[in-house]
């Protein structure tokens, strides 16, 4: 209840609390934080794709790549390559 002076210079104060806690909650402020959110789960699901992604999709990529040589050394998926290095996938037939 307000009754005095002091009353009304509190809930003034009260206000401007809440109107500043608003300010955080723009459009702006929401793309941001949607943005921060969808790059991990992007991420994630690019991640899930290369597990199903067959070895034999980069042959649309790069034309002439040994399909098979990747194949006979154990790679069925993308995903499956995804942590050899440069220097251990050139050692296969046909990889330069």
């Amino acid at each position: 209840m307000i009754q005095t002076k002091k009353d009304v210079l509190r809930f003034e104060g009260e206000l401007k609390g809440i109107q500043k806690g608003l300010e955080n909650f723009t459009e702006n402020r929401f793309n941001e934080k949607i943005k921060e959110s969808w790059e991990p789960l992007k991420f994630i699901a690019a991640k899930e794709r290369l597990k199903t992604r067959p070895v034999d999709t980069i042959s649309t990529l790069e034309k002439g790549m040994p399909i098979n040589s990747l194949v006979h050394h154990g790679f069925k998926t993308i995903y499956d390559i995804r942590n050899e290095s440069i220097e251990d996938l050139r050692r296969i037939d046909g990889i330069g």
